[in-house]
C-alpha cells in the first residue's frame, strides 16, 4: 500500500507509544502485540530510508549543528518536506477500534489519531453516515 513517508513516521512514533516491551499501562491480546511490533518494524524500515536520505539532503545542503546558513537550511527544509509527501509502500495491519480497548486503556487521541489509517472499524462508520 503507498502512504505517505509523512504517515509512516507518525505511524512508527505511535506504535512506540503502546510499545508492550516498555513500560506502558496499556494491555493488549498477544495477537494485537504482535500486530502491533510487526507493523512498528515495517514503519521503522521505511523510516531507517527516510533517515537515510535526510543525512544525504543536509550534507548536500552542508547544513550541520555548527553551521546553519539561512538559504543552505532553507532549501533542506524544502526537500526535506518534499521527501516527506512522498509516497512510500508499507503492507499494513488493519485494526479492529476494539483491539486497542478503549474501556480500559486511556490512549492518548494524538496517538489513536496518528492510527486511524489502520483502523477497519473507521470505513464502516463513514459508509453509515452517508
Amino acid at each position: 500500500m503507498k502512504v505517505k513517508n509523512r504517515v509512516i513516521l507518525s505511524t512508527a512514533a505511535a506504535l512506540r507509544a503502546l510499545d508492550h516491551t516498555k513500560e506502558t499501562p496499556y494491555t493488549f491480546d498477544s495477537t494485537v502485540l504482535l500486530a502491533i511490533a510487526r507493523l512498528l518494524n515495517r514503519c521503522n524500515s521505511v523510516g531507517e530510508e527516510i533517515e537515510s536520505v535526510r543525512v544525504k539532503l543536509l550534507r548536500k545542503h552542508n547544513v550541520s549543528e555548527a553551521k546553519r546558513e539561512p538559504e543552505n537550511l532553507q532549501k533542506f527544509q524544502e526537500e526535506y518536506a518534499a521527501l516527506l509527501e512522498e509516497e512510500g509502500d508499507i503492507v499494513p495491519h488493519t485494526f479492529k477500534i476494539g483491539d486497542f480497548k478503549l474501556d480500559s486503556n486511556r490512549i492518548p487521541g494524538s496517538v489513536l489519531s496518528a492510527l486511524m489509517w489502520t483502523i477497519a472499524d473507521q470505513e464502516e462508520k463513514t459508509e453509515e453516515k452517508k
